[in-house]
């Protein structure tokens, strides 16, 4: 015997007749729920010698009891659909108890019909527009292909092959590679279809997992593969083991410097308020991603203070720090007495009449 779930206040299966109103609305007719109440009702409406229903005010005790109602409905709901608890996390979870609350009473649910044909096609186009806002991205960014086996059930071998860059991650495909898993060149082959998929000068790299077959996937078919520097390049890369540490380390130190550069090249608001701050925080991330202790980020911050001491720092930077209220008014604002400094050298030049100078000097 077949029948369609159907979730009413205070009950967890019916016999579909709430379904088959709900389309009978749908298609122009009209049907009446007076009478049909669950059992938190009692504590929202009231009837009156007309017949009308008019709202009531929920005591303290009484909204409690509503609440634990609605609490164990949609305790049962989880529970005899297993879903895991932590979906009562989900944005989305939260939005529909949000929307339903606001619609208030008389809201018909979507049938499972409904579920799986309108809203279903609403739901794709939905996807789809998030999926092209950022794949509309990738030629200004390029992409990194990340690709990584796992078995199913029937002990299949599928890659799950998604693309990604800053704006987001997109899962491309899922392929039954248990043919190609197992050989170098077929997962050359299959990779390569999935670079020239998304698109050959867009790919900036491509990220695997450590297994010996899929290292081998990348030097293959390559030309630089069988070259005396294409064999050194490799060889670095695979077995000498100061390569990685010492690229996490790079890392570290510039990660901090690009995101001023960032900044400064920015076209939404000027930058020459921040900079100075900007330079400060640098010093202060880097030695925070070195481990804080200062033999082992003196060096660079050496390095930092020489270019900007000597070919990058001006009194302006100074005075637009001391100027701007984002800095000047925060609890970490410097005090330091270049700075004050700086702000008189550009008033100087502003204002050469001391008269006028000891007025704008607050």
């Amino acid at each position: 015997m077949e029948f369609e779930p159907c979730v009413e206040v205070g009950s967890y299966f019916g016999s579909g007749k709430e379904c088959e109103d709900e389309d009978k609305v749908a298609s122009g007719g009209s049907i009446s729920n007076r009478g049909i109440h669950g059992p938190m009702d009692r504590f929202m409406v009231k009837g009156n010698a007309s017949g009308d229903e008019t709202t009531t005010i929920i005591s303290p005790q009484n909204a409690k009891e509503l609440r634990k109602q609605v609490c164990l409905d949609i305790r049962r709901f989880f529970y005899e659909n297993a879903i895991p608890f932590n979906v009562a996390r989900s944005p989305s979870f939260v939005s529909i108890l949000r929307l339903v609350g606001a619609y208030g009473r008389g809201f018909k649910y979507p049938s499972m019909y409904k579920l799986r044909t309108w809203i279903l096609k609403e739901e794709f186009k939905t996807t789809e527009g998030f999926v092209n806002e950022i794949k509309s991205t990738w030629p200004l960014t390029g992409v990194s292909i990340m690709f990584d086996g796992w078995q199913d059930v029937r002990h299949r071998s599928l890659i799950n092959f998604l693309v990604n860059n800053p704006s987001g991650k997109i899962f491309l495909k899922c392929v039954d590679a248990s043919e190609h898993v197992k050989d170098a060149k077929l997962l050359f082959q299959l990779l390569d279809e999935v670079v020239e998929e998304v698109g050959e000068e867009l790919v900036v790299q491509v990220i695997t997992n450590n297994a010996s077959n899929y290292r081998a996937t990348g030097w293959t078919n390559s030309s630089y593969a069988s070259k005396a520097y294409g064999k050194e390049v490799r060889k670095i890369i695979l077995k000498d083991n100061n390569f990685w540490p010492c690229l996490i380390y790079g890392i570290k130190n510039t990660k901090p410097l690009v995101e001023v550069l960032r900044l400064v090249d920015a076209d939404k608001e000027p930058a020459m308020d921040f900079l100075y701050n900007a330079m400060d925080e640098v010093k202060q991330k880097i030695a925070k991603n070195l481990g804080g202790e200062e033999k082992d980020y003196k060096e660079i911050w050496e390095i930092i203070d020489d270019k900007w001491d000597f070919q990058m720092h001006r009194h302006l930077h100074a005075a637009a720090y001391y100027l701007n209220p984002c800095c000047h008014y925060s609890p970490d604002f410097s005090t330091h007495p270049e700075i004050k400094l700086g702000l008189f050298h550009c008033l100087d030049k502003l204002i050469p009449n001391r008269d006028d100078m000891e007025k704008a000097d607050l």
